[in-house]
C-alpha cells in the first residue's frame, strides 16, 4: 500500500502545482461546455504536443486557447491564415546583416532570421489553416 505524505510535508513545487491547476481551471471556466476539448487541451499542455481543433465559427475555439494560455502564463500568438500567407509572417523576418571582416577588412553580408510569431510564442492559434498555401505550411 502506498501512502501519501501529509500535506504539510509536500514540497513547495507541489503547492505551486496546485496554484497552477487552480489558475488554469479558473481561466477555462470562462468557456462553458466543451469538456472533451478542455481535457484535450490540458493533455496537449502536459504532453507538450500540438492540438488540432476543428469546428464551425463562433464556438469559442480561439477564446478557449487564449484562456488556457493566459491561465498557464504562456505566450500566445494568433494569426488569421489567408491565401497570401507568407512563411515570414509565421516564423519571423529575414534580415540582411552587413559587417566588416576583422582579418581581411572586407565586407561580410549574411542573412539572419529575426524570430517572431510561432517561434517566440508558447501557444499558437493558426485560424483557417485550410486557406494557407502549401509553401507557408511546410
Amino acid at each position: 500500500m502506498i501512502r501519501r505524505p501529509p500535506r504539510s510535508t509536500l514540497s513547495s513545487s507541489s503547492a505551486a502545482s496546485d496554484v497552477y491547476k487552480r489558475q488554469l481551471l479558473r481561466s477555462m471556466a470562462r468557456v462553458l461546455g466543451h469538456g472533451e476539448l478542455k481535457r484535450g487541451m490540458v493533455l496537449g499542455l502536459v504532453a507538450r504536443e500540438h492540438v488540432y481543433i476543428e469546428g464551425p465559427p463562433g464556438v469559442a475555439k480561439t477564446m478557449l486557447a487564449e484562456s488556457v494560455a493566459r491561465g498557464s502564463n504562456l505566450g500566445f500568438f494568433f494569426y488569421q491564415m489567408h491565401r497570401d500567407t507568407r512563411l515570414s509572417e509565421l516564423i519571423g523576418e529575414a534580415v540582411v546583416v552587413r559587417s566588416q571582416d576583422p582579418e581581411t577588412g572586407g565586407e561580410i553580408i549574411r542573412q539572419q532570421n529575426k524570430p517572431g510569431g510561432v517561434l517566440t510564442a508558447d501557444m499558437c492559434v493558426l485560424d483557417d489553416i485550410s486557406r494557407a498555401p502549401g509553401e507557408s505550411l511546410n
